[in-house]
């Protein structure tokens, strides 16, 4: 997203959209939020332990950050 942006790069909007699609279908738990730390297509394979004192969310919460100053960059622009 980040090079997206700077670099004007609008090839990489439609790349974008298709990771961030898999990770909230495959990813992200939906009725409590958070990331599953392993993956798969059946609920049975994901590892339901999201969040542990090897996995925190410091790379999501900086990934929403930047897309917010990013954001703000585009608007105001």
């Amino acid at each position: 997203m980040h090079f997206a942006v700077v670099r004007g790069r609008s090839d990489l909007w439609k790349p974008l959209e298709k990771t961030v699609d898999f990770v909230k279908r495959f990813y992200v738990d939906p009725e409590f939020g958070g990331w599953y730390m392993f993956a798969g297509e059946n609920v049975e394979d994901r590892n339901e332990n999201k969040g542990n004192e090897w996995k925190v969310d410091h790379h999501i919460v900086g990934m929403c950050m930047e897309a917010i100053r990013l954001s703000s960059n585009i608007i105001s622009g």
